[in-house]
């Protein structure tokens, strides 16, 4: 069976070479993505998650929703395979919203079947009950379709062949017997098909109704058990709640030392993701804001790990340079992840934004130097009504790289009073509205230079609206964090 996997992919890989020499690629993103299903199936994990990223890249490049709807399908099946149903349930969620969006019933169907899968091997049986009912739905849809097609077929084809019969019949009158006798066949066969159509769907409807209805039961018998264990998860995820809020710098810190503040941090989840930090030294002040990969529980942790490691190294060991401090926090981050040498088995990190505020002269309390240090994160100054945009360093704070890559930079900027500082995650650029429209940079840069002179309880309350009126009731994505501060 594996030669069979091996003798596949050479073949496809053969008509691959083909298709780029055409330079056709949507061809190209259809032979990679049956590249990865052979992959799949062979259970070479890895590789076929390669290969649908692939191919995801070249659909979404495309335009081609069913072939990217199709990818994110594939790639929630292959995280079930992989025993991990519950990094699917994320991917069929896309799949699902974009094959409701071009009305594509077949991916509908196997996305909802996916789904089923999925929460059985994650016993939670209510709602595999429910996507499988869901799933059995669409496939009678599409078979009662796909039926009454053949019979407007068969329907036509016997209106074509009347009607060349009665054509036949003006001059060829011995004919008439014949032909009505066929006519007689045709409609007698096409009742016997359609009966036996009717009679076998209603069989089949039958034996699943009497399945689910067993599988039901079954689940009313578990359903306070699994309420019970809900209950307690959810409750130890509240508890981590109170973990994460507690080690938070707190608010009358912050605001002694930066009087006019103000901070918008809106988890999407129970637990977050996204977290900021703040420290003092002499008259040395540190602010970060940091957006570690994924949101909830796993980001959540990965807050904890960036957290610990930000006190050690500028509390404990009084590292001062922001550019350092950085170099080593990413150093740590992969340590602990195991992530130096791609040993472990994950490739978190985490984008942040980094500042060091310091009087300009110990004499001036007008003047401040702030040096900032950004991985893959902007910091926003609005300075004289002007927005200043210092881009971070192109790189995360750790994660698995295979290249050495250069250390981080530290960026200078002399700043008076007055002058405006704002340390963001994405979330809130990234916010779709129900249009699937994004907030964006652009427009959120306007915005900071229309606020940046307001007293910043202001700010806070503007940003606020203007997310919930852009939002008009989509669904929050992802963690949103925005730390304002007047000199």
């Amino acid at each position: 069976e594996t030669n069979d996997y091996s003798m596949a992919i050479k073949k496809y890989r053969m008509a691959l070479e083909i298709v780029k020499e055409g330079k056709d690629e949507h061809q190209m993103a259809s032979i990679i993505n049956n590249i990865g299903e052979v992959q799949r199936k062979n259970k070479n994990f890895t590789k076929a998650l390669k290969s649908y990223d692939e191919s995801y890249k070249l659909f979404k490049s495309l335009g081609d929703k069913f072939g990217i709807a199709v990818c994110v399908q594939n790639i929630g099946l292959l995280y079930s395979d992989m025993g991990n149903p519950d990094l699917a349930l994320p991917y069929f969620g896309e799949s699902l919203e974009m094959s409701k969006t071009i009305k594509a019933k077949s991916l509908i169907k196997d996305t909802y079947e996916g789904y089923s899968d999925a929460y059985v091997l994650l016993k939670k049986y209510k709602l595999a009950l429910k996507y499988h009912k869901l799933f059995t739905s669409v496939k009678d849809e599409l078979f009662t379709e796909k039926s009454s097609k053949n019979i407007a077929d068969m329907q036509t084809k016997y209106d074509t062949e009347k009607k060349e019969n009665r054509i036949k019949l003006l001059s060829k009158d011995k004919d008439i017997d014949d032909i009505i006798k066929n006519s007689l066949f045709i409609v007698l066969g096409l009742l016997f098909i359609l009966a036996f159509l009717i009679y076998n769907r209603y069989r089949l409807k039958t034996k699943a109704h009497k399945a689910l209805s067993d599988a039901h039961n079954r689940l009313e018998v578990a359903s306070d058990e699994i309420s019970e264990k809900n209950e307690k998860i959810v409750s130890s995820i509240r508890y981590a709640q109170r973990i994460q809020n507690a080690i938070l710098p707190l608010a009358d810190k912050v605001l002694k030392a930066f009087p006019e503040n103000f901070l918008i941090f809106l988890p999407k989840d129970i637990v977050s993701g996204d977290f900021y930090w703040f420290s003092e030294i002499d008259d040395i002040k540190f602010i970060t804001v940091a957006d570690c990969t994924g949101h909830g529980v796993p980001g959540a942790f990965m807050s904890m790990i960036g957290n610990s490691l930000l006190n050690q190294i500028i509390n404990e060991e009084r590292i001062m340079e922001p550019a350092i401090i950085l170099d080593k926090l990413s150093l740590q981050v992969k340590q602990a992840l195991k992530q130096e040498k791609g040993e472990g088995d994950t490739r978190d990190g985490m984008d942040m934004c980094f500042c060091k505020i310091e009087p300009a002269d110990k004499n001036d309390n007008d003047a401040f130097i702030l040096t900032y240090v950004g991985a893959k994160r902007p910091l926003f100054i609005v300075k004289d009504n002007e927005l200043i945009e210092i881009k971070g360093d192109r790189k995360s704070i750790g994660g698995y790289q295979k290249k050495v890559k250069a250390p981080f930079n530290n960026n200078e900027i002399l700043l008076s009073k007055g002058d405006a500082v704002y340390l963001t995650s994405d979330g809130f650029v990234d916010q779709h509205n129900l249009e699937e429209k994004k907030f964006g940079s652009k427009r959120f840069r306007s915005l900071l230079i229309e606020i940046a002179s307001e007293k910043v309880k202001q700010q806070r309350e503007i940003l606020r609206k203007v997310l919930k009126e852009h939002k008009n009731g989509a669904e929050q994505q992802d963690d949103i964090t925005v730390f304002g501060i007047k000199l």
